[in-house]
């Protein structure tokens, strides 16, 4: 006879999860396990420290009971500091975000598990809460708040599933404060067809940004100084209009194709279905969405089913100038399912690739082979991080395309920007060998296209990197003339640059913001340095103090326009500014050199500026 007996009990519960751990394991299964490994003995050292008690895990998920709630939040403020730690170090490959709900309430004992709703509302506050961030209940708010020194943030009462409860946030960061509206009466729409709508919606946004490369116009009302370098996009769950279905397995059959091959770029990142979910049950207006989640654009649609036919109605909102910029209606049957997941997945890599600017608009394509241009554009994503990594990384997937067209020239360029940036990130074994091989691609593939600008710029950076100045500046009209894409404007407003042109880098520069607003943010500090060069003290400044504290995703780039203030308020002779912006930067995670400075200028015949500038920042402790 099964014992009756039910052992109840209060308790604190503190409930985390990975953030987008599918996409994790999708793009690399090794270092996504070794990285949860690190994490996971991080987090069983804080349970022992706070006196925590593991008592579930999900693989990627954990539950612990605490007895003291000021302990639990300690220990989450910990781990998620511990967390952000681990992600800067280099040897870090894949980069984990945690989640974490704390709630306190009655739970029942089975074996070393816990049961009931005081476990059930701490995974929803979990799923409510942000990446790196911790959500907790108002009975834990009420039980720490003059107990502890953080600051948080009152979301109102909210409704996930059958649950509804008072949340608030702890602010960790600045950036994490948000606001959200109060629950709704609305019901959640299937997840099936917010994932659906993915798939076509993310080929609108591709669609929509890719227009940027000849239409400067549309985006001047844009703020291109304050907008992120990687894009984010919100997916709203998609209507469903006609209910009822025997095709629901299509969503999801269609979303893992699909999914596995956006897990792969680097360039964009996509909201967690749970937040679009959230966003729609919780009535968040656009300017909610634009606010609380830094977002860029928002996805909403409808799915029609008629008997076996499918129509996937879509509609994007571009939030920096709050209007809807695209539609686009995708119509297929059951049977044509497989051939329609190739169609959307290449329409996907074709616009990603235009988006990150790895061919000039206006260009013909690098290649008709679809397995080919996705390896081309997983690889430009990779160079265009910019560190030892990706450039390995980059150079597997050009060799890897290469065996499948080995004659193709265009493709071989791949390979000489990556010599290229072997030699300036310090890698290459014998620099100048490598810097001859990267030109010796470059002229074979204008022999083939004397106009294909990327293999003009490669070229002249090399020549420059070489010492031949007059080669490298030789050619400056024609290519600023020829120059389309974004990869193209980027290396164009560079080369000037080096060659003291500032006034025609610069205006090279603003195109591009206007062209491509998400593009690496290393052209926005060389933005800022060629301000500097053409005498614009004050805009460089001012342009400056806009950048300081937009968390670029580009390795230095928040450290680099510290230092740009620094150097500028010593100029100014606002000694005590300049003292205060230094001491900020020694607090970043990258702490750079001044050899590491001086190799962005490592192309550059007048070497005036790069010597004075570090120069000046070793004066105050910026090191050789």
């Amino acid at each position: 006879m099964v014992d009756e007996n039910i052992v109840r009990k209060v308790s604190v519960i503190f409930a985390t999860d990975v953030v987008g751990y599918s996409k994790h394991m999708e793009a690399d299964e090794n270092q996504t396990i070794k990285s949860l490994r690190r994490c996971e003995e991080i987090l069983l050292k804080l349970f022992s420290k706070y006196d925590g008690r593991l008592f579930n895990t999900g693989g990627d998920s954990f539950l612990a009971e605490f007895q003291s709630a000021v302990s639990a939040i300690e220990c989450a403020a910990e781990f998620q500091q511990e967390v952000l730690n681990l992600n800067l170090s280099k040897e870090t490959k894949e980069r984990l975000e945690f989640r974490i709900g704390i709630n306190m309430g009655d739970v029942v004992k089975e074996k070393d598990n816990l049961l009931g709703d005081g476990v059930n509302i701490a995974a929803r506050l979990e799923a409510l809460a942000q990446p790196n961030g911790i959500t907790i209940s108002k009975v834990i708010y009420d039980l720490v708040k003059s107990k502890t020194n953080f600051e948080f943030n009152d979301l109102g009462k909210q409704k996930v599933k059958q649950n509804e409860f008072h949340a608030y946030d702890i602010v960790l960061r600045k950036d994490q404060k948000r606001k959200l509206k109060t629950s709704s009466s609305q019901n959640f729409f299937k997840p099936v067809i917010a994932i659906l709508g993915f798939i076509s919606a993310v080929c609108i946004i591709l669609i929509y940004i890719t227009k940027f490369d000849l239409d400067t116009t549309t985006t001047q009302t844009v703020n291109i100084k304050k907008i992120s370098d990687r894009p984010v996009v919100l997916i709203k769950p998609f209507k469903l209009a006609s209910k009822g279905s025997d095709f629901d397995y299509i969503a999801e059959a269609t979303t893992g194709h699909v999914n596995t091959t956006l897990s792969q770029y680097k360039r964009i990142f996509v909201l967690a279905g749970s937040t679009g979910i959230f966003a729609t049950e919780n009535n968040l207006t656009n300017e909610d969405i634009k606010e609380n989640y830094n977002v860029s654009f928002v996805v909403e649609g409808t799915l029609q089913i008629s008997g076996q036919r499918f129509r996937l109605s879509t509609i994007v909102t571009d939030l920096l100038i709050n209007e809807a910029i695209a539609s686009e209606i995708f119509e297929f049957s059951a049977d044509e399912l497989f051939n329609t997941q190739d169609e959307i997945t290449n329409l996907l890599i074709s616009k990603l690739n235009l988006n990150s600017g790895s061919q000039g608009g206006g260009q013909n394509r690098i290649t008709e082979n679809p397995e080919v241009y996705k390896l081309n554009s997983l690889a430009f994503g990779e160079m265009l991080l910019w560190t030892p990594a990706g450039a390995s990384k980059a150079e597997k997937l050009w060799e890897k395309a290469l065996k499948i067209e080995p004659n193709n020239n265009k493709l071989k360029m791949g390979i000489g920007w990556v010599l290229h940036q072997k030699v300036l990130l310090g890698l290459s074994e014998n620099s100048k060998d490598d810097l001859l091989q990267a030109l010796n691609i470059a002229n074979t593939t204008l022999t083939e296209d004397p106009n294909y600008v990327l293999a003009m710029t490669l070229a002249s950076t090399v020549n420059g990197l070489l010492g031949n100045y007059e080669e490298a500046c030789s050619d400056l009209k024609r290519m600023t003339d020829l120059a389309l894409g974004a990869s193209d404007l980027a290396m164009v407003a560079y080369i000037n640059q080096n060659c003291g042109e500032y006034k025609k880098s610069i205006s090279s520069y603003e195109r591009l913001f206007v062209t491509a607003p998400h593009y690496p943010a290393w052209v926005r500090y060389y933005y800022a340095y060629a301000l500097i060069q053409d005498g614009q003290l004050d805009t460089a400044f001012n342009y400056s103090m806009e950048q300081k504290g937009l968390s670029h995703t580009y390795y230095g780039a928040d450290e680099i326009f510290l230092l740009i203030l620094t150097y500028l308020s010593e100029k100014k002779g606002k000694i005590s500014e300049a003292n205060r912006y230094f001491e900020e930067y020694t607090k970043m995670p990258n702490q750079l050199t001044g050899n590491y400075i001086m190799s962005d200028f490592s192309a550059a015949e007048i070497q005036d500026f790069p010597n004075e500038f570090t120069k000046t920042l070793k004066a105050y402790g910026l090191v050789e």
